[in-house]
């Protein structure tokens, strides 16, 4: 028999057998959020089900939460390295690495979360592939906009201008960080995880937070108040994979992992917008003050993000970025333009 015969005849075989024959990948992914967490429920678990489920036995997930790997400004890094073969990353916090990944957070983009994944989905099948992901060793597998966020701090209410000059809060990326200084209060870089401990010694006055995050990190015990009448717009997160592992698997397999992530992606997007609401009043529940900002703090903060896209494009420019063609990319495939 010629070797070409032979190995027609082994393929044929091997596509005939039963998952349990067949050989079985097992993928290592990390991420940040304890198991309760709405972004492990919503968005780490459903990953990892219906990957395994609809690769019938060939796919095997190592799920490591809450930060076992690596922390959560690390988790790119792991991927990059090979520590996780597949990881959530909070865009956020790795801004330096990949800064263009941001332009998703600016509040003219992310204002409805569908729209923002609609148009991050959009950019890391291109430019941002391309130009930050691909560069860097990996692949953007499943992208996700989380809920918008809002002021929330351990006083009960801000009440005038004054109050919300100078407050220290933490800001989850470049974005919140410009918004905030526009705003006349201070940023502060901190991982999610820490927000609990800095607001209970008073490192901190608060936090941009979304409300299903607050109650995720059970911040009701330790904040009085949330703002509920604007916006701060959305993190952007990416579940990354390594483009070494991720092209060692079977093509159907590589096909079928993609697949996944954008149903998942897509179906957070919706999970998130029916979430905000229920997650205000279960914190209102939990005795945290929900109230709506006077009218001219609202101004100051409006006013802070009408400067935001303007300085991220202008920022990305200044470091040999194109800020420009990246925040027209993202309008456009926001349907804003």
């Amino acid at each position: 028999m010629k070797i070409q015969s032979i190995a027609a005849a082994g393929a044929v075989v091997a596509a005939t057998l039963p998952a349990s024959a067949q050989e079985v990948y097992t993928l290592r992914l990390a991420d940040q959020f304890p198991l309760t967490h709405i972004a492990s429920v919503v968005t780490v678990q459903p990953f990892i089900k219906l990957l395994e489920e609809r690769a019938e036995g060939r796919i095997k997930i190592e799920h490591y939460p809450a930060q076992q790997l690596a922390k959560s400004a690390g988790m790119l890094e792991a991927v990059r390295t090979g520590v996780a073969d597949i990881a959530v990353q909070v865009a956020g916090y790795v801004s330096d690495r990949i800064p263009l990944s941001t332009v998703v957070e600016l509040p003219s983009i992310s204002a409805d979360i569908e729209q923002c994944y609609t148009a991050f989905q959009a950019l890391a099948d291109g430019p941002l592939q391309e130009q930050e992901y691909g560069p860097l060793g990996v692949r953007a597998v499943e992208v996700q906009c989380t809920p918008s966020q809002f002021l929330t701090t351990k006083a009960e209410s801000i009440d005038s201008v004054d109050a919300l000059k100078g407050l220290k809060l933490r800001a989850g990326g470049s974005v919140v960080e410009l918004t905030l200084k526009n705003a006349g209060a201070i940023p502060i870089n901190m991982g999610a995880p820490d927000i609990y401990v800095g607001v209970e010694r008073g490192t901190i006055d608060g936090a941009i937070f979304a409300p299903a995050s607050t109650l995720g990190y059970n911040l009701q015990e330790v904040v009085k108040g949330v703002a509920k009448n604007i916006s701060f717009g959305s993190n952007s997160g990416v579940m990354f994979m390594n483009e070494k592992k991720f092209q060692s698997l079977p093509k159907d397999l590589q096909d079928l992992i993609m697949e996944v992530g954008r149903e998942v992606g897509h179906d957070i997007a919706v999970e998130y917008n029916k979430g905000s609401d229920e997650a205000m009043a279960k914190l209102a529940d939990a005795g945290v003050n929900i109230y709506d900002l006077p009218d001219d703090v609202v101004g100051v903060i409006k006013d802070a993000q009408g400067k935001v896209a303007e300085e991220w494009a202008s920022q990305m420019n200044g470091r040999g970025l194109p800020g420009d063609a990246m925040l027209a990319e993202a309008r456009k495939a926001a349907g804003l333009e």
